[in-house]
Parts: C-alpha cells; sequence; structure tokens
C-alpha cells in the first residue's frame, strides 16, 4: 500500500519547487496545494500570517493545528477565501467526489513560504519533506529579474525565528546590506541556514540541488518518485519531457515569472549571463558561510 502522508516542497523561493511539486502531481491519486503561508493566498486567515516566512513554534501552533488539518484534508471555507491564489469553486466538488470514490488524494503541499516552519509542519502533520537548494547567484538573478524584494522587517518581528534559528545573523538583518544584491544574498543566507540546520535534525529529509534536477530531469524525477512511494509512469516521463526539454524557452515571461515550461538545463546557469564578475563576487562572500555545504569552486 503507497504513502499517503503529506509531501511538502519547500526550500526558497525562485528554486524550482512549482516546477517539482507540479511534475509531482498526478491526478487523482495525488494532488496540488499551492502556497498556504504566503499572506496573500488566502488559505490560512489573515491574523495567522502577519509576516512572511511566519515560523510556527511550540507557543503559538495552537492556532495552526487545526486550520491546516482542514486544509490537508480539502475543507477550504469558500466564503473567507481571499486573494489572487483562490481554487474555483468546481475544484471543490471534485475533491467531494474523489473523497468518496476513491479517498482523499495524497496532498502536495508546495510552499517555499513555510519553510522556517517546516521542521514543525513535519512533526505535526508526519510529512514528507523535500528541500531545494538553489545556487545562491541564480537566486539573486531571478529575484532581480522579477523585481521582487524582501523586508527584513518580517524576519525582525519574529523573535522567536531570530532567538531559535537565525541569532548569526541578527545584526545583518537588523541592518541589511543597502544594495538590492546584498539584500537578495542576505535572504537566501538567512533561508539555507535553515534548512541546513533543519535537515541535519531530520535526516530522513530529501534536500536536491536544484542544478542537479535541471541537468538531468528524467534521471532525477523517477528516483524522487521512488522516494516519496509515487507511481512513475510513462505520463510522467512525458509531463516532465514536456517542461524541460531543450526546444522551451530559457527564461520565464516577465509577465508569467510561475511559467515552468522550460529548458530546464540552460534556465539553471543563466545567471552567468545576469550577473557581472563583481556581482558573482559579492554574493559568494555573503553566502559562503552556507553555500560552502552545497557548491564548490567550480560551481562559481
Amino acid at each position: 500500500m503507497r504513502r499517503r502522508q503529506p509531501i511538502l516542497i519547500t526550500g526558497s523561493h525562485r528554486a524550482g519547487t512549482t516546477w517539482v511539486g507540479q511534475m509531482l502531481t498526478q491526478f487523482p491519486s495525488t494532488c496540488y496545494i499551492g502556497e498556504v503561508f504566503n499572506p496573500t493566498s488566502g488559505l490560512l486567515p489573515g491574523h495567522l500570517l502577519r509576516h512572511w516566512f511566519t515560523y510556527v513554534n511550540a507557543a503559538n501552533a495552537p492556532l495552526y493545528v487545526e486550520p491546516l488539518n482542514r486544509i490537508l484534508s480539502y475543507r477550504f471555507d469558500w466564503p473567507q477565501r481571499q486573494g489572487a491564489r483562490r481554487y474555483l469553486p468546481g475544484r471543490l466538488l471534485a475533491y467531494r467526489l474523489l473523497r468518496r470514490t476513491i479517498g482523499l488524494p495524497r496532498p502536495i503541499l508546495k510552499d517555499p513560504i513555510a519553510v522556517m516552519s517546516a521542521g514543525w509542519l513535519d512533526a505535526t502533520f508526519d510529512m514528507d519533506v523535500v528541500c531545494l537548494v538553489r545556487h545562491p547567484a541564480a537566486f539573486v538573478a531571478s529575484l532581480r529579474q522579477v523585481g521582487w524584494r524582501f523586508g527584513f522587517k518580517s524576519f525582525n518581528e519574529q523573535p522567536a525565528l531570530l532567538a531559535d534559528w537565525l541569532q548569526p545573523f541578527a545584526e545583518q538583518i537588523a541592518q541589511p546590506p543597502p544594495t538590492f544584491v546584498g539584500k537578495a544574498a542576505l535572504l537566501w543566507l538567512c533561508v539555507y541556514h535553515v534548512v541546513t540546520l533543519a535537515a541535519a535534525q531530520h535526516p530522513d529529509w530529501i534536500c536536491l540541488r536544484l542544478e542537479d534536477i535541471a541537468a538531468a530531469p528524467q534521471e532525477a524525477f523517477a528516483d524522487l518518485y521512488r522516494r516519496l512511494d509515487l507511481p512513475w509512469s510513462e505520463r510522467s516521463q512525458r509531463r516532465v519531457a514536456l517542461h524541460s526539454n531543450e526546444q522551451n524557452p530559457v527564461g520565464a515571461p516577465r509577465e508569467d515569472p510561475h511559467a515552468i515550461v522550460r529548458h530546464s538545463q540552460a534556465a539553471a546557469q543563466a545567471w552567468r549571463q545576469k550577473l557581472s564578475a563583481e556581482e558573482i563576487s559579492q554574493i559568494r562572500r555573503l553566502t559562503e558561510p552556507v553555500a560552502q555545504h552545497y557548491y564548490a569552486d567550480h560551481d562559481w
């Protein structure tokens, strides 16, 4: 009998979580749920998501258990839903039909914004956790391309997050670098510092570099399907090929930064043409305390 516990796809945003989550979703045995911890999604009540990268720990956990249980069992409160990423009501009817026929599909929660709470989510809901790591320079270049900035107030206003995980960077978080590149590199450093420490505490987590998946998608996804106890089929192979082959565009269009039909191998290395040598050197200097665990000299 196949495993039924939820799967969490996390890591940083712009790290391929949408691509990987969509490639793992095989209707009707699995169902994709996007960014529950995103404050704009409306999936969780707004008062629970006052910050980006909300940190759930023992102190505030009771507030989150019941709402997340409802989401993972597809019991959405439709009148309360707000935001751009809402599901159509027709999807709810499909969930109800599935429950009556094959039971609940296995949830695949794609949520990089939940990365700070991944340990708690695993402990509370017995999740299979997949953490995606993206090269720091690629992350910075991608953020700059889509124009996404991060306000470190979200970290500063979560004292438990600072105390439990981010204390080594408290001074930098309080006074972030002045440039876009510096701020984005600091965000990468914070996210993957937490990922690295949490993964060391959870040896069953699957941590993968996006670049390795992009270089050999068929092999990487076949292995990931096996490790997650998902059925790898001809349909899965065709779907992966469609979304990663060399005939696809290298970059996502600016009007659709979440597009996942890409030439995966070329897209993973596109940052080399988008950043100057000085910027790459700066990013490496800022992120090296954590990046050295994932990327060697030849990766720069």
